[in-house]
């Protein structure tokens, strides 16, 4: 090899060296194209309308507004609403309001959302679908999520109300789940995460983003940003900061820059490499040539900028882009408006960009600042959104609040220019460019470097279609009208458009949900006038069908119908022989609706009150007065007295509270009192209440009464006048007058079963009348207070509020006796209280007017002290009656429980269960019952796996099926769920429930939960006249070991068409034999009251016949087995003075009585301390049905035979009531001489039923679950 030969290869390899290098070199940063742009702004919704906005100088900075402060009322963020302090900025409206249903998100979980990651949801989506790219191409794809915000502000003001929400507010609060729950939602296994450098945050996240497709750790990026000021009290410290400006305007590069304002808004951009947006047509708004990031490091200050710094990110974002700095055409500044932060800045770029360069060709600046404030996290973003659409459209837009130059800024050094109108971009070299700054407080910087985007022209000759199918879709018909409505205006503003494009683009570049409409259409005129007729009733969502990919042999009508019919049509494969670029098209039409908790997190502990409704006052610089009042039914259980309701009583009380905190008087008296809406107290939901007072004269005020919903709606439920001016006490009638007139009497039990009889409520805090005397038009009524209403004294006004109720309920004593519907308080025409201490010891009333036809009352009542002063009066009582089809519960929709009666027809079945579903789904997931559909997946309402538990357990503990979680977890809907507890019934469209094919020791047992490997079984048999169905909830009570097997006797609940048995020895016999396969662990006996009987007979019955005996007896409310029921006897007495025999009472007298007799007998029963057939809410028909019953286990219980035989080798507990009147307390001591072990005794203050009561049944399972476990332990199975 000679010399020549090894120079010539050199040179070579030197060559190919310089190429690789080069190579490498334009590498460092390959061109991003960004495909896709949304926003969500306070003057903008969308790119479109915030290029309008730009052009048009738009100045988006308001007073914080009134919307805001009602959001955060009632806490201690609304008592720093000051006249004074306008708190300026740049305000996003609505920011309770979100599309949950959309993402597939449950309302529940869309209230513990910051509004921050609910707005990021729908900005990220809008960009998505800018882009033309559907959610089916999104799954599964390596798309990488960049984000940007601040830690949420929102978590400061909430408070957990439900267990169920514990995890929703970490989730719906931490920072980071704003880019994985899009990752999530969409299925996207990109890098998924938030970044957060200050101001600077969302173009750092910029040049990550393009950094990691560049990596190809992802193909497409999404970068999004939001900032929400939710606190206001952030806005003070900032300002004492001095680092917001007093004048409420950002005055960038002006010499009135005194500070900047706050901003609110989001923006995302879908980023692309640009070699594959150009093969796929897509849409590009710019190129994002280059980027830098750099930190300021060691300054005189953490916050103070490094101008060297900046100019050292200018040069590597310009060096990196490969572009000539003298090229810039524009650059949007960071240009907050400080009067110092300004020069640093402009001194930097004009060093860099404008130095050297003919002033001929200046580069452009400008800062979106002074039209929406200073977005901070997301300022970047939005940023350069506005330097695309600049580019895009050729324009600089205007900047706003300069008239005058900072003096400190040296613009005769630089050829640096400030648009005030708009100017058309100039080109300096092949492209116009573009640069935005960012820096962040903490001293990160960056700049991201933007260009032109020039399409290349194409011709492209797509085949002809004589016809084309035009398709839309959307999540629900209203989001699909509303669509429609978006595309008629869109081909009225665009006319030009190509029918063919735009259709190509509606396929391939739109997602296809489950409502829809299709049109075959010739002509873009054709295609508008099919729009325009089309009407809602034509939308209809159907099942999904086939996918369907051969289309050679189907016509385009045939299309269209299988489309609509959800047919999973491949698009790609119809559009393979044509390609259109990609448009701008009607975005997606969001279904908002509010979602906003009961706040509460800002108020301290110390500053709850004991108070039993939970009364504060709003700070306020106003005139306006606010109350608020949060309570429920654990601190007012009264409220169950009236059907849960909250009756006239408390809103007097209400208003007693704030006239005695803001005027230091309970004198007072109120007119006009209207009751428009009833407000419920459910169980386990707190309710929030505000009291709002305008001032009208002297001395009076308008009120009203308002409660949150839940769902960030505000319900009026009453309003009136108060004023702290009250009428001279006046001398009324004595109730010697009143009883020398009178023409009749009664007591308390005459009076009450008038009130029930008529369908009213009568619960215990509300019987206060224990005499009454009455003529014509008055009613003189003794008062006595009920043993559950002596709270008087924690109450303003010293009177228990059930007595204001108590004083309407004595005008149905004076109206005739055939009038027997309910009525309801609609207004009071005058109340008035008297500030007194005395003892309201009775109640005069007069009845002024009764309509015709009963439909109305008027009436006065007077509520006086034992020397008949007046401590309460009201004056033109208005009552109006109910239809005579209803009743107070059916109104207020109370359905607590649910009991399914199989052997009725499949279709009655399941549609009573799929309701009984959709009221306890709609409370789950908080949201309204219309909106609960009973045929769509509950993944569609957002179940997350804590709802989903709560559904199941729905399921099992109300209709005793079980219903696994993987089951669940698939997301069925409300009507497969029903179907599947059908099937298990053994029901199904043709075959009702054969009770006599089941397994027998199936039908013995109801709300059964197996348990997979139990230690031991507890058998509970039901009290006289009862169910399986009161040890329903037993089994979450008590640990995994035991299993609680309730015992279902015949003829009743869903055994009800069997005949009941009469003999107790034939039941005992029966039960031994049905639940042997059962008795095969260790078990033990639980009986409550006739059920300690069958438990007792049945253990001596295993003993006799030398069988598996129980473990240990737990009698409950039950006498001494070898004692004749006392009880029984009485009752049997005093039905005999009514003329009934219990025991001869049949089917066919029941039917005959009268709704006076029965409820006669029903007290009876009550009285008697037993199963409360008195119950209010009973009708007519449920105690003919359930008396049978009853009378039926008590004839077992009189013929009752006990014979003697040697104690039990077992154990015995026995529970007793205290307040029992059906066994007495002493009754109970004989048990112990039937156990020759232990017999321990436990009391509890209460009545025959204690075990209804949750305190003494989680007492009652306590003390078994620690007698069978030492006993477990005795035996070595523990």
């Amino acid at each position: 090899m000679n010399d020549i030969t090894t120079l010539k290869k050199s040179l070579l390899m030197i060559q190919k060296l310089k190429k690789l290098l080069q190579e490498q070199n334009d590498k460092l940063f390959d061109p991003i194209a960004i495909i896709g742009m949304s926003c969500r702004l306070p003057i903008a919704n969308n790119p479109r309308q915030f290029w309008q906005a730009l052009c048009t100088g738009e100045n988006a900075i308001t007073a914080i507004p009134d919307e805001r402060w009602e959001l955060l009322a009632g806490t201690k963020e609304s008592a720093l609403r000051n006249p004074n302090m306008p708190y300026w900025g740049g305000y996003l409206k609505d920011i309770d309001a979100f599309d949950a249903y959309f993402f597939g998100i449950s309302p529940r979980e869309a209230m513990r959302m910051d509004p921050q990651q609910r707005v990021l949801l729908e900005v990220c989506y809008e960009a998505l679908e800018d882009a033309g790219l559907p959610v089916e191409r999104v799954a599964g794809s390596k798309m990488g999520v960049f984000s940007s915000l601040y830690a949420s502000q929102f978590s400061h003001l909430q408070q957990l109300e439900s267990d169920m929400d514990a995890l929703l507010i970490p989730t719906g609060s931490a920072i980071s789940i704003a880019a994985n729950r899009f990752s999530y939602l969409f299925d996207v296994h990109g890098p998924s995460l938030v970044l957060d450098s200050a101001c600077s945050s969302s173009l750092i996240a910029v040049q990550l983003a393009c950094l990691n497709l560049q990596a190809k750790t992802c193909d497409q990026a999404l970068v999004s940003a939001v900032n929400i000021n939710l606190l206001p009290s952030i806005h003070s410290t900032l300002a004492k900061a001095t680092m917001l400006s007093p004048t409420g305007q950002c005055h960038t590069f002006d010499a009135k820059a005194d500070g900047y304002v706050q901003g609110e808004g989001a923006g995302a951009i879908l980023l692309k490499p640009l070699s594959k947006a150009l093969r796929d047509k897509d849409q590009i708004y710019a190129v994002i040539a280059g980027a830098a990031v750099n930190q300021d490091g060691k300054t005189n200050g953490l916050t103070a900028p490094n101008g060297l710094q900046q100019e050292a990110l200018l040069r590597a974002a310009y060096q990196s882009a490969k572009i000539d700095p003298r090229e810039i055409s524009y650059v949007e500044c960071h240009g907050t408006g400080t009067f110092l932060g300004d020069p640093i800045e402009i001194q930097a770029l004009g060093e860099v960009v404008a130095k050297q360069r003919d002033k001929q060709q200046p580069c452009w600046i400008s800062s979106v600042k002074t039209n929406v404030g200073h977005l901070e996290p997301a300022a970047g973003i939005v940023g350069m959104i506005k330097a695309a659409l600049t580019l895009k459209h050729g324009q600089i837009t205007p900047h706003l609040n300069f008239s005058q130059a900072n003096p400190h800024i040296p613009f005769d050094r630089y050829a640096i220019r400030i648009p005030t109108q708009v100017e058309s971009l100039p080109r300096y070299g092949d492209y116009a460019v573009a640069g935005v700054s960012g820096f962040g407080f903490g001293g990160a910087n960056a700049h991201v470097v933007l260009r032109e985007h020039l399409p290349a022209q194409e011709i492209v000759n797509n085949p002809k279609r004589e016809q084309e199918l035009f398709t839309l879709s959307a999540k629900d018909p209203v989001a699909l009208q509303l669509l429609i409505n978006s595309w008629l205006i869109y081909l009225k503003e665009n006319p030009q458009l190509e029918l063919a494009s735009l259709c190509y683009n509606l396929h391939l570049k739109r997602s296809h949900y489950a409502y829809r409409c299709a049109f075959v259409i010739s002509t873009i005129a054709e295609l508008q006038h099919q729009l325009e007729h089309f009407v809602e009733s034509e939308i209809k969502k159907t099942s999904k069908a086939k996918k369907i990919n051969d289309f050679s042999q189907m016509s385009l009508p045939e299309l269209a119908e299988h489309y609509v019919n959800q047919a999973q049509i491949d698009w790609n494969a119809f559009e393979a022989d044509r390609f259109y670029a990609a448009l701008t098209l009607p975005a997606y039409p969001w279904q908002h609706k509010k979602y906003w908790p009961k706040l509460g997190g800002s108020l301290s502990e110390s500053e709850q009150t004991s108070y039993p409704l939970k009364g504060k006052g709003l700070n306020s610089p106003l005139s306006t007065r606010q109350f608020a009042f949060h309570f429920d039914s654990k601190t007012l259980p009264e409220v169950h007295d009236t059907f849960c309701v909250l009756h006239a009583g408390y809103y007097t009380e209400m208003l007693a509270f704030a006239m005695k905190n803001w005027q230091s008087t309970t004198c007072f008296s109120v007119e006009s009192l209207e009751f428009l809406s009833p407000l419920m107290v459910m169980d386990n939901k707190q309710v929030q209440v505000q009291l709002i007072l305008d001032p009208l004269e002297a001395n009076e005020w308008s009120f009203q009464f308002h409660s949150d919903d839940g769902q960030g709606h505000w319900i009026l439920h009453a309003q009136g006048k108060v004023s702290t001016q009250t009428a001279p006490r006046e001398q009324l009638s004595t109730k010697s007058e009143v009883v020398a007139r009178s023409i009749s009497s009664g007591s308390a039990e005459h009076f009450y079963q008038r009130i029930l009889g008529m369908g009213m409520p009568a619960g215990d805090t509300i019987r206060w009348t224990d005499h009454y005397w009455y003529g014509e038009q008055e009613l003189f009524a003794e008062l006595r207070k009920p043993k559950s209403a002596e709270r008087n004294e924690e109450f303003v006004l010293k009177l228990h509020p059930g007595i204001i109720d108590a004083c309407i309920q004595t005008l149905f004593l004076l109206l005739p006796q055939e009038i027997t519907t309910p009525y309801i308080a609609a207004k009071m025409g005058r109340v008035e209280f008297y500030d007194s201490c005395a003892e309201a010891k009775y109640i005069y009333t007069v009845i002024k007017e009764l309509a015709e036809d009963g439909s109305k009352i008027l009436g006065d009542w007077y509520l006086l002290d034992k020397n008949h002063c007046l401590l309460a009066k009201c004056q033109d009582l208005q009552m109006t009656q109910l239809a005579d089809t209803l009743n107070i519960e059916h109104i207020m929709g109370i359905q607590s429980q649910i009991e399914i009666d199989f052997s009725l027809p499949y279709e009655q079945c399941k549609q009573h269960i799929m309701s009984y579903l959709q009221e306890q789904c709609a409370l789950i997931f908080s949201m309204p019952l219309s909106d609960m559909a009973v045929d769509r997946s509950l993944h569609d309402f957002g179940m997350d796996s804590l709802m989903s538990m709560a559904v199941m357990r729905s399921i099992e503990n109300t209709l005793g099926v079980t219903y696994s979680l993987p089951l669940m977890m698939q997301g069925p809907s409300i009507e497969a769920i029903t179907e599947y507890v059908l099937a298990n019934k053994g029901l199904n469209l043709s075959t009702p429930l054969a009770t006599s094919t089941k397994e027998m020791s199936t039908i013995w047992l109801g709300n059964r939960k197996a348990r997979k490997v139990p230690e031991m079984r507890l058998f509970c048999f039901p009290f006289g006249g009862g169910g399986a169905t009161i040890y329903r909830e037993w089994q979450q009570d008590f640990p995994d070991t035991i299993e609680i097997c309730p015992i279902q006797l015949p003829g009743r609940e869903n055994r009800m068409d069997e005949p009941a048995m009469h003999h107790l020895d034939s039941l005992v016999e029966i039960l031994a034999h049905e639940l042997q396969p059962l008795m095969n662990i260790p078990f033990a006996f639980f009986g409550h009251s006739f059920g300690s009987l069958i438990g007792f007979e049945l253990a001596r019955y295993l003993r006799r016949h030398q069988l598996a005996q129980p473990m240990h007896l737990f009698a409950s409310a039950y006498p001494d087995p070898c004692q004749p029921s006392k009880s029984l006897h009485n009752l049997i007495a005093k039905l005999k003075q009514m003329n009934l025999d219990l025991f001869a009472l049949n089917q066919e007298q029941l039917n005959a009585m009268s709704d006076e007799q029965l409820q006669t007998l029903a007290l009876v029963f009550k009285d008697n301390g037993i199963v409360d057939y008195s119950d209010e809410r009973m009708n007519k028909s449920i105690v003919q049905v359930l008396l049978p019953i009853f009378i039926g286990d008590m004839n077992i219980v009189k013929n009752y035979s006990y014979y003697e035989e040697e104690a039990l080798d077992i154990p015995i507990t026995v529970f007793i009531g205290q307040q029992d009147t059906w066994v007495a307390p002493e009754d109970h001591r004989g048990w112990s001489k039937h156990s020759q072990q232990a017999c321990q005794f436990h009391e509890f203050p209460s009545g025959h039923l204690f075990i209804r009561e949750p305190e003494y049944r989680l007492a009652v399972i306590k003390t078994i679950t620690q007698a069978l476990s030492t006993m477990s332990e005795l035996e070595g199975i523990g």
